[in-house]
Formats: C-alpha cells, sequence, structure tokens
C-alpha cells in the first residue's frame, strides 16, 4: 500500500503548485484526448518506474509498441488503460505528495468513438482522494503563496470538482469503497481549506452536505435522495422536469413504478433506523408523503381525462399507489412515530 507524507512540507514552494497543475492538465487532456502515449517511451523503457511491478511494465511497453506499429492493433480501451498506467507513472511522486491517486478509466456507454473497428466505448479518469491528512496539509501550505488563493481558486474548483465526481460514482457502484470513507472522513477539512483558497460555492455545499450527513452515518441516504431528486417538492419537479417520485407514473409501467418506489421507501426505512439521522428521516419521510399524494391525484386525474382508461399499464397504477401509500405509512408509525399524513384513496 502507497505510504503518504502526514503534514509534509509539500506546497509551500511555487513549484509544488506547478506539479499539482501539471497533474490536473495532464488528466483533464487525457479526458480530452489522448496525449500521453507521446511520453510512453521514454518512461517504458525505465528500469525502476516506481509503483509498478516489472511485469506491469513489460506488459505495457507491449500494449505501447503495439499501439506505434499500428494504432490500430489495440482497442481505445487498451489505449485509454495504457493512457493511465503512463500517467500513473510519470506523476508517481506528485500524485503521492498531493495525497491523490488516479481512478482507473471509468468506462461511459454514452460516449463512443469512431473507429476502424467501428464505435468503440470510451470514459474518464478522475481524481481520487488517498489520503485526507495530506491533501489538506498541501492546500493550507500553498494558501500563502497564492495570495489568499485568488490564484489558485479556478485550480482547487477543478480537483475538487473531479473528487466530487468520483465520490458519486462510486457511491452508485462501490459506496464502501476507501476513497468514498477517505473523503467523507476529511470533507470538512478540505472545505476549510478550499474556503481559503476561494474555490467554487457549490463544491463547498457538497462537502459540507457530505460532513453533516457523515456525522450521522447518513452519507449513502442522502447521496441516493439527491440523485433521485427524492427531497424536491413535487411542483418544483414539475415546473423545472426534474425527474422524481412526483412524476414516475407518467412514464412508467406498473411494474417499474412499484420497483422505484420500493427502492426510495427503502431509503426511508434505512434512514429511520440511523440513531443519528432523524432530521433527516422526518424530512424524507414528509418528502415522500407529498409526492405520493401528489403522484396519486395527478394520476386520479389523467384517468378523469381518459375516461377511467387505465392507460394499458402492466398493473393497476392505483394498486400500486396504495400499496406503497400502506408500506410508508407502516414506516412511520413504526416505533411510535406520529400517523402518517392523508393517504391516497381509491
Amino acid at each position: 500500500m502507497t505510504e503518504f507524507s502526514q503534514g509534509s512540507e509539500f506546497g509551500t514552494r511555487p513549484e509544488d503548485i506547478d506539479a499539482a497543475l501539471n497533474v490536473l492538465e495532464a488528466v483533464e487532456s487525457h479526458n480530452t484526448h489522448f496525449t500521453q502515449l507521446g511520453i510512453a517511451a521514454a518512461v517504458l523503457e525505465v528500469d525502476d518506474v516506481k509503483g509498478y511491478s516489472e511485469e506491469r511494465v513489460l506488459e505495457d511497453t507491449a500494449k505501447f509498441r503495439a499501439w506505434i506499429e499500428d494504432p490500430a492493433r489495440i482497442s481505445v480501451a487498451e489505449q485509454q488503460e495504457l493512457d493511465r498506467d503512463v500517467m500513473d507513472m510519470v506523476y508517481h511522486d506528485t500524485l503521492n505528495q498531493l495525497g491523490v491517486a488516479l481512478s482507473p478509466v471509468r468506462a461511459d456507454p454514452s460516449q463512443t468513438l469512431p473507429t476502424i473497428q467501428g464505435d468503440e466505448v470510451f470514459g474518464d479518469v478522475h481524481l481520487q482522494l488517498a489520503s485526507g491528512r495530506t491533501f489538506v496539509s498541501f492546500l493550507r501550505n500553498i494558501v500563502p503563496i497564492v495570495s489568499g488563493g485568488d490564484g489558485f481558486a479556478d485550480v482547487s474548483s477543478r480537483i475538487g470538482s473531479h473528487f466530487l465526481t468520483e465520490f458519486s460514482y462510486l457511491m452508485a457502484y462501490a459506496p464502501e469503497d476507501a476513497h468514498v470513507t477517505e473523503l467523507s472522513a476529511h470533507a470538512g477539512d478540505i472545505k476549510e481549506a478550499l474556503e481559503l483558497l476561494k474555490a467554487d460555492g457549490h463544491i463547498m455545499l457538497y462537502l459540507e452536505e457530505i460532513r453533516k450527513h457523515t456525522a450521522t452515518d447518513t452519507v449513502y441516504e442522502w447521496w441516493y435522495t439527491s440523485s433521485r431528486g427524492l427531497l424536491v417538492p413535487p411542483d418544483v419537479q414539475l415546473e423545472y422536469d426534474i425527474p422524481g417520485p412526483a412524476s414516475w407514473h407518467k412514464s412508467m409501467n406498473g411494474h417499474s413504478l412499484e420497483f422505484n418506489w420500493a427502492d426510495a421507501l427503502d431509503l426511508v426505512e434505512s434512514a429511520k433506523g440511523k440513531s443519528g439521522g432523524q432530521e433527516f428521516y422526518e424530512a424524507l419521510a414528509t418528502a415522500m408523503q407529498e409526492s405520493l399524494t401528489f403522484a396519486y391525484d395527478d394520476w386520479q386525474l389523467t384517468l378523469e381525462e381518459e375516461h377511467g382508461s387505465d392507460q394499458g399499464f402492466d398493473e393497476g397504477v392505483g394498486e400500486v399507489f396504495l400499496r406503497v401509500q400502506k408500506r410508508l405509512s407502516e414506516i412511520r408509525n413504526s416505533g411510535g412515530a406520529e400517523p402518517a399524513p392523508e393517504q391516497p384513496k381509491e
């Protein structure tokens, strides 16, 4: 496991800032177009490449030579993996001193690149927080150098954006990942340091939410709720076309509708079970009830306009709503909670 510097002096010299900027620009350049392969030859011929086994270096060297001879011989995915490895080798020391790591290539099915073999999927590399203490030390060290942060606001915002993009990816696919834990544990300190550097306010608000919900053990529930629009009032969902529970019935059949509501109610139940998360649970449960009541009323109105047609749904949507209401009421009324608000009725 990589050993990260704790409270080091990295960041106290202007050249340290340049080194950090070089890492950021390399990653962003990779995500725009592959550029690191041009320096791969020099790197992969070195006998001692830090952080990589001889077998891995030899494997990458073979891929690089194959790419040089005929770019069509290796796939876009292989090119991106090689590109990412080269960055990791070139910037190994700087990444270590920053307390940052490179994510794997995050392939995105929505992004394709036309090639000789046809359209191929490609993706981005993100910066991950690997050591919160080391990164916070770097941020605090650079404050005096950049005159209160004016000269580093954009860079610190871009780094913060990488962290949050990777955080969201991991929350969706691997919420127990160590990088999620690290960012959650140090979100408050990073926010305070970024404030000194005048980073983007949106990033600091997001970090504050992570800090707050880490303290109540509701980070996953908060993230899922935010990503699905569960706390957004029904009228706001509709006015700004935000996909959420108040409008799920407009685009889903009965099976999908029930599945989505079941997921949401699992979250309500999970939040209620967290000893420090009662305030969040109450807000979420209330929001779910408001969206459910709104959706049911809207669905009934649609039925009336359609002269009682069930719109071809796989299941009776009204029955889905009633089952959802029954479970939500059970969750809210369990353990001595106050009775739930008015329920939709057929």
